[in-house]
């Protein structure tokens, strides 16, 4: 039985451990929102918004959870996301990026409905510059 409890302490030490490492890995990040929407005011939903960092940052082995991103509601907003929903972004400039898909073809790999023209964070066509505290980016304007 003496064993058991040794397991147990050294289990609940590594479980310990694990979880502050991987809070230290975590960048702290700043609240984030913004819109898009066409040329004539109207809101896109189920936009698909992924800010890629600029310049070094950039490695998707920087970035374990994925890069920031959001998905836009029925009236176009949408919060950053970076390692729990709507908890924000880090500092620094990225590249924004926009994919629009039908919600139920996702998992199918639909294609775009916007044809790739907003798609590649090599050629954004819009980067912004996130700050400490709270974050309210420029609307996006779209051609469907």
């Amino acid at each position: 039985m003496i064993l058991g409890h040794r397991a147990a302490f050294v289990l609940f030490v590594a479980v310990l451990f694990c979880v502050s490492c991987s809070r230290e890995a975590r960048k702290p990040v700043h609240p984030a929102r913004g819109k898009v929407a066409t040329k004539k005011g109207a809101a896109l939903e189920g936009v698909l918004v992924i800010l890629t960092p600029v310049g070094n940052a950039a490695s998707e082995t920087d970035w374990p959870h994925g890069f920031p991103r959001a998905t836009t509601d029925k009236d176009g907003a949408f919060v950053l996301t970076t390692y729990e929903s709507g908890d924000g972004i880090p500092v620094g400039e990225y590249a924004v990026t926009l994919l629009w898909t039908p919600k139920m073809e996702r998992e199918r790999a639909a294609p775009d409905k916007f044809g790739g023209r907003y798609a590649d964070p090599k050629k954004p066509t819009w980067k912004v510059k996130i700050v400490e505290g709270e974050n309210e980016l420029p609307t996006f304007t779209v051609a469907p």
